[in-house]
């Protein structure tokens, strides 16, 4: 009965998998929990919906042919994001542009003039200016951080990193980042 009460909470579920073997994995629940996840820092790192999701589908697709080599001492989540990590490198050897963030989707309002719209879209090229001119671990930390809304602790492991290099990174890229921006005013 035990078991059955921490398997309702799929989080729970998943810290516990490192004990598990891995054929006893439900991977269409491990897909469920964690795919907006991968999703969302596959999107913040490359800018385009449709490259996101094909890079999801790869990651998970790799996941899956190599759930046999998935060690039980990191969270499932770390070993997801490394693969994500290595989708998004190739892909970025492959394509060599700028992020664009113009995929994020414009705030309605019905009082927005021609002018705030303008100025809207120009705010949007110089943040994505921005973080483009941030380092990779910056970028990474900052990505997964906000976007794909990981705590110190799993990027940590996924970077491998202390939690403390995280924080400080994020703190960094934050300041970094800030910097950049009101320079440009």
């Amino acid at each position: 009965m035990a078991e059955q009460s921490q398997r309702s909470s799929p989080l729970l579920f998943f810290n516990r998998t490192r004990s598990k073997k891995y054929d006893e994995i439900d991977f269409a629940e491990v897909y469920q929990v964690h795919r907006l996840q991968v999703y969302r820092y596959s999107l913040s790192r490359v800018g385009h919906i449709d490259d996101a999701q094909d890079i999801t589908a790869q990651v998970f697709l790799k996941a899956y042919r190599n759930l046999p080599n998935y060690r039980q001492d990191v969270p499932i989540i770390a070993w997801l994001m490394g693969i994500t990590r290595n989708q998004i490198a190739d892909y970025h050897r492959r394509h060599r542009e700028d992020i664009s963030l113009s995929v994020l989707p414009d705030i309605p309002s019905h009082n927005k003039s021609l002018e705030e719209s303008i100025e809207h879209k120009h705010q949007i090229k110089r943040v994505t200016q921005a973080l483009n001119a941030l380092s990779d671990d910056r970028r990474d930390v900052l990505a997964m951080r906000l976007f794909a809304g990981l705590k110190n602790q799993e990027i940590a492991e996924i970077m491998g990193k202390s939690p403390d290099a995280v924080a400080m990174l994020v703190h960094r890229g934050i300041q970094d980042l800030k910097k950049r921006l009101s320079e440009e005013q």
